[in-house]
């Protein structure tokens, strides 16, 4: 079950009471965006009648939250666009993909064939089917190709991806059986599967290389995976508990979900150490000698020169300072863009061109403006406002937010059957990533809304999609230090008490901290800066 709950935030609070107060408007919802080219247009009545006569087969299915008038298209001023939201009473991932797939064919079959039609919203997103594990199958060819290079064998390269492999699903298999008694959303096997699978080849990498070395040197194979086990095998128990504390500290966040995927990924990371300290050398004990076999290339005549790798090092050692100045120059100017910057979630504006979800962004916003894709929803709780003065009380919400900058439009208002919690719709100009939204998010928050309901006992919160991303991006920019913190504390801890020194680990520390500052400098500079 996937659950993306971030206790504390504001956001979170006004779901919370929706939830409560407006159990049929606390669910999901999806959004019908038309378009048409050329004619006819939307604002064409007789076009109008197919995709009316659908909304009322829509609004009669079980599960579908008819709206409290009639349901109306909102058209552009050109009327070559047009969105109509459709609301559902269970939450994204607890609605049915026949339910939305019978919306989506109620609509495309009574929609005039020359207008295009594309759906978005978190109903959508959740009953999408599963994409193909393209970006795993990638990543599994890369690995035998770099393996065969680096081995030459095909049963050298095939010992790591099977253990890989076997890591991940082992790992997936006890992810699943934790399901059926916690919470876990989707996203963490997708992560399990990624780690587990890089460590995985690398765990067993490091012990086959080292197998193949006293190979080389005369050794019984029985002896020499014994050895190679006992010589780095606590390498690979160091660096994978180091992942692990990694992954655990995702918890300092404060975010559930982001707790659940750091512990599922952690404990694929256990399985894999694991397999490669037991499994790995009883595979190499029974494959034996024939772990040359099966060569894809001539061996190098000169077996005594040693490898790139070493020779490499040797260079360095012998240039320490050179080297150690040249190293922290570059690691320093790759981490310069991380001053810069911008953390956030991902919506519909960078889903991939191809995908209706992002067809739709981009025709509400050419149609309507970019606020449209990102609205705000303002939740007014009048419980302790007396009758007669709460429809004062949420007049004064929609005057003062309507005249804030900012705001292209505020909806009327909707109450409960109860009239004691209201909900209005605020539509901003700018997008649901632009910086100007963040700043109207916190205008209405800490300066609008409370200096208009002061003295009235109205307590008000803004929330919606837009304002969920920006809670959770400030809870996750507050919580990275407490966590960069804790993981190196912990990280220098567990190196002191191998290497019993306080040298190799203040070491080790700084070296972290400049490989994660370059590693996010890059993606700054790829994905940030374009």
């Amino acid at each position: 079950m996937d659950s993306f709950e971030v206790p504390g935030t504001e956001s979170q609070r006004a779901f919370d009471l929706l939830d409560e107060r407006f159990p049929d408007r606390a669910g999901s919802s999806a959004r019908v965006v038309y378009s048409v080219d050329d004619a006819p247009l939307l604002s064409d009545p007789e076009v109008m009648i197919g995709i009316e006569e659908s909304l009322v087969a829509i609004d009669a299915l079980s599960g579908v939250v008819p709206p409290v008038a009639d349901r109306s298209v909102r058209v552009a001023p050109d009327g070559r666009s047009a969105f109509v939201d459709i609301d559902f009473a269970a939450q994204p991932y607890d609605v049915s993909a026949d339910l939305v797939g019978e919306v989506e064919t109620l609509i495309e079959s009574q929609t005039d064939e020359r207008i295009d039609v594309d759906f978005s919203g978190d109903a959508i997103d959740a009953t999408e089917p599963g994409h193909p594990p393209t970006s795993e199958l990638i990543g599994l060819a890369v690995a035998v190709v770099v393996l065969l290079v680096a081995f030459g064998s095909v049963i050298g390269m095939a010992l790591p991806l099977a253990a890989g492999m076997l890591s991940v699903v082992v790992g997936l298999s006890v992810i699943t059986i934790c399901a059926g008694f916690v919470d876990v959303n989707s996203v963490a096997p997708t992560l399990a599967t990624m780690i587990g699978l890089a460590v995985g080849i690398d765990y067993t990498l490091f012990i086959v290389a080292r197998h193949r070395q006293h190979l080389a040197e005369g050794l019984d194979p029985r002896e020499s995976a014994a050895l190679a086990v006992g010589t780095t095998g606590g390498a690979v128990v160091f660096a994978g508990v180091t992942v692990v504390i990694a992954l655990s500290g995702l918890f300092v966040a404060g975010i559930p979900f982001l707790t659940v995927m750091g512990l599922a990924a952690a404990a694929t990371v256990l399985i894999a150490v694991a397999i490669a300290v037991t499994l790995t050398p009883a595979m190499l004990g029974f494959a034996g000698m024939n772990i040359e076999r099966i060569s894809v290339r001539r061996h190098s005549k000169s077996v005594d020169r040693p490898p790139a790798s070493s020779r490499f090092a040797k260079m360095v050692i012998a240039r320490p300072i050179v080297s150690l100045v040249a190293a922290v120059s570059v690691l320093l100017v790759l981490s310069m863009p991380v001053l810069s910057m911008d953390l956030g979630l991902l919506d519909d504006g960078t889903a991939p061109t191809s995908s209706t979800q992002r067809r739709a962004y981009d025709t509400i916003a050419a149609g309507f403006g970019a606020g449209v894709n990102g609205p705000l929803s303002l939740v007014v709780d009048l419980a302790d406002v007396e009758p007669d003065d709460r429809g004062d009380v949420v007049q004064s919400v929609q005057t003062a937010v309507a005249d804030t900058d900012g705001v292209q439009v505020v909806a009327p208002p909707t109450l409960n059957v109860a009239g004691d919690t209201a909900i209005l719709n605020v539509i901003p100009i700018s997008g649901p990533a632009d910086p100007a939204t963040e700043e109207l998010v916190d205008e209405i928050r800490d300066s609008v809304l409370p200096t208009t309901v002061d003295g009235t006992r109205a307590e008000t919160a803004v929330t919606g999609s837009t304002a969920a991303n920006i809670d959770v991006s400030r809870q996750l920019s507050g919580a990275l230090p407490a966590f960069m913190v804790l993981v190196i504390l912990l990280t220098i801890l567990l190196l002191a008490v191998v290497f019993r020194s306080a040298f190799v680990p203040v070491k080790a520390a700084i070296a972290i901290l400049l490989s994660i500052g370059a590693s996010l400098g890059v993606l700054v500079a790829v994905f940030q800066w374009g």
